[in-house]
């Protein structure tokens, strides 16, 4: 028999199910009506009977520092009664649990509202950019050592200077924590973060590349125009790490774009072949990694700057030492076809000169690993990611170089070796390393056309790193391993890179980062 309406509009909390989830507050349509809510996940008892609708226990709440006021002038107002406080510390520890209290603060008619105080709290703020240096620049190197990663001791000096460039940081930092947060509705909160900021930073930046623009060329530059533009260079290329957080998003080859031209601009004005500066030369190191990673299939024509400055020189003195040696592959293998698709002659390319190549590479980053003041055991993981980037590099130049059946054996042996390595680093007991394992991975997923265990592994250790890392551009990289591997049963002995080439219009642009 079904309850009386009496029985329904009373709900007793002790009849309700001990083993129900509970939340730890009262839901505000309770709170609002003054009774005691039983808290029931998702939509408590209480509303749910009533037909009323709950709000829910969601997980971030906004909270104000005063409550709205209920008499005086303020009476109705929408927004809390300022007090002059100062705003809470930022809270140390784990990034998914920040703290998002908003801090209203007294505005001044004499001092000019700042960009980042239109979309941000102070709090929130400081919570963002503590989790940028702290966490995502771990991921954005090799390996993070510490105050000498680049990010921390050439960009976050500049944080104080430039309100440009701090704003577009806590967009990257709420894009990282939308891409790795396992709650939509926190998810939802730190993306809508991003593109607001996202939308305010490109209105800056167009409005101050065009003042750029109408500079004078022939003026010589000064300190201050030299900061300006390393400024707006800082700042489109954070935009561009932070599209590699947007699933689906392709804009990040847009705002690589904008860092090509800003460099040849920079250079081409100043009459300078190689920067000096740190900042200049760590800049442009990013701007070529993305580059190198973003044109695997050889889809653009790679080479240096305009400006003739050797792309080379900023990446071989660092960990990332493999990136010279596979832009300048992709460049080979490009010529190479082009080649052949106009019926011209080329040299078949003597391997054993690249295999040397490669074995200089991995001398210089075994060396600096050996010099750098880590652990043991770090040591060792970073040596297991060193073999897997040598490896993967080595698969990579015959892949462009000799797509040959005579190497098959050889590529699938080194593939072998890869996939080992992989799996040491996606099982060890230190995640940081699992954002270097994308590019080796990638290389081993173009070799198993034919073994559907080893497809299915490889999208397994995929999606593991992307939602750890947050990186949702590789899932760009991974669907056209999926379109490869669906087409390599007909496709004959085409190459991963033929068939990107011949689909480009279909797969789009793709980065492995």
């Amino acid at each position: 028999m079904a309850p009386s309406s009496k029985l329904m509009r009373n709900v007793r909390i002790d009849s309700l199910p001990s083993d129900r989830q509970i939340a730890a507050k009262d839901c505000r349509q309770c709170i609002r009506r003054r009774i005691k809510c039983d808290r029931t996940i998702p939509h408590c008892e209480k509303c749910t009977i009533r037909k009323l609708s709950c709000p829910g226990f969601p997980r971030i709440h906004l909270r104000w520092d005063q409550g709205v006021a209920s008499r005086g002038n303020f009476r109705g107002k929408a927004l809390p009664v300022p007090k002059p406080s100062k705003p809470s510390e930022p809270v140390v520890g784990d990034a998914h649990a920040l703290t998002l209290g908003l801090y209203i603060d007294t505005v001044s008619p004499t001092r000019d509202a700042s960009l980042l105080n239109k979309h941000l709290s102070r709090s929130l703020d400081e919570n963002l950019l503590q989790h940028f240096f702290s966490t995502v620049v771990s991921h954005l190197t090799w390996l993070d050592d510490g105050p000498c990663n680049p990010w921390r001791s050439l960009i976050q000096p500049l944080v104080n200077r430039s309100d440009y460039l701090r704003v577009s940081i806590s967009g990257l930092a709420a894009a990282h924590l939308s891409a790795t947060s396992v709650d939509d509705a926190q998810s939802s909160f730190f993306l809508q973060i991003n593109h607001r900021v996202r939308n305010d930073t490109l209105k800056s930046l167009s409005y101050r590349m065009r003042l750029e623009l109408c500079a004078n060329t022939t003026t010589s530059r000064t300190r201050s125009l030299d900061f300006a533009l390393l400024e707006m260079l800082a700042c489109t290329l954070i935009l561009c790490y932070s599209e590699l957080h947007i699933p689906s998003s392709t804009d990040w080859g847009l705002h690589l774009r904008a860092c090509r031209t800003m460099i040849e601009r920079c250079y081409l004005r100043s009459c300078r072949e190689q920067p000096q500066d740190a900042l200049s030369r760590f800049l442009i190191k990013e701007v070529v990694d993305l580059e190198t990673f973003g044109n695997l299939a050889g889809f653009k024509c790679s080479g240096n700057l305009s400006t003739d400055m050797d792309s080379g020189s900023f990446l071989n003195t660092n960990f990332w030492t493999f990136t010279a040696l596979i832009n300048e592959i992709t460049a080979t293998g490009k010529l190479h076809s082009d080649r052949s698709d106009t019926r011209q002659s080329f040299i078949e390319p003597d391997m054993t000169e690249w295999h040397d190549k490669l074995e200089a590479a991995y001398h210089r980053a075994t060396g600096m690993v050996t010099s750098s003041p880590e652990c043991d055991a770090i040591q060792s993981m970073f040596h297991t990611i060193i073999d897997a980037h040598y490896y993967a590099t080595l698969v990579y130049s015959y892949q462009c170089l000799a797509p040959h059946a005579k190497h098959i054996q050889r590529v699938v042996e080194y593939c072998d070796i890869i996939w080992h390595t992989i799996q040491a680093v996606t099982k060890s007991s230190h995640p940081a390393f699992i954002h270097d394992v994308f590019f080796p991975l990638f290389i081993v997923g173009t070799q198993c056309q034919i073994d559907r265990e080893r497809q299915s592994e490889v999208e397994m250790a995929f999606l593991q790193s992307i939602s750890a890392t947050g990186f949702w551009c590789n899932q760009t990289a991974l669907q056209m391993l999926r379109l490869f591997w669906k087409h390599s049963d007909h496709s004959g002995n085409e190459t991963w890179i033929q068939f990107a080439r011949r689909n480009e219009a279909a797969i789009g642009p793709f980065v492995i980062f």
